[in-house]
């Protein structure tokens, strides 16, 4: 997984049990890290760089890239998120809200609720924030007027849970923001990859 400024590779090893990361250009070596992952022994849920490119969040954990410590996260890297570089946001498994608090072993988050945001199932789902920190995605399977499912449809909003969007009519993965956070990417049923801003507007089909 590269770090936001490409500078940075960061995999995990296996055979060594070790978090490695590189330089992106020279692959020189920059810190290994000893890590075990909690879920299975030979890979990963995934890896998140912090938006400062510092830190990493692997499975449960984060890792200090520059010490090489590692602490508790207390937020899955299959539903959370980065929302700056000290702080992790993820979903309420149980009700419309976000969770949004420090990135650390003692974490204790703020409740966002989200108003408006009908889901067929209050289930956690994965979340998504622009590097700048101000926006959120989050997908979820919700249902039509008739109750009928609906298919996985993504919503925009702000950090603190306000100007709910929904992004697209269709069934939508594979999502995610730009630096600025102006502009979401995502693949959408039927059109493949499309490009709008973060609002839903203006998308266009890059027909991929």
């Amino acid at each position: 997984t590269a770090s936001h400024d490409a500078s940075k590779i960061a995999y995990f090893v296996p055979a060594t049990k070790q978090i490695k990361v590189i330089n992106a250009t020279t692959r020189a070596l920059i810190k290994a890290v000893p890590y075990t992952p909690p879920y299975n022994s030979v890979s990963v849920r995934g890896i998140l760089w912090s938006p400062d490119n510092t830190k990493l969040l692997v499975d449960k954990s984060i890792i200090d890239t520059v010490t090489g410590t590692t602490q508790p996260a207390n937020v899955d890297v299959s539903q959370g998120d980065w929302a700056s570089a000290t702080t992790l946001v993820t979903k309420s498994c149980t009700e419309s809200a976000l969770l949004i608090g420090d990135a650390s072993g003692t974490w204790t988050p703020r409740k966002v609720v989200l108003a408006g945001y009908a889901t067929s199932s209050q289930s956690c789902q994965k979340v998504r924030a622009s590097l700048d920190g101000t926006k959120v995605a989050l997908p979820t399977n919700v249902t039509n007027s008739s109750g009928s499912y609906w298919g996985v449809k993504l919503f925009t909003f702000n950090i603190d849970g306000t100007n709910i969007k929904k992004i697209s009519d269709k069934s939508i993965s594979q999502f995610t923001f730009s630096s600025d956070g102006s502009q979401i990417a995502y693949y959408e049923n039927g059109n493949g990859l499309v490009i709008a801003k973060s609002d839903g507007s203006g998308a266009l089909s890059a027909n991929l």
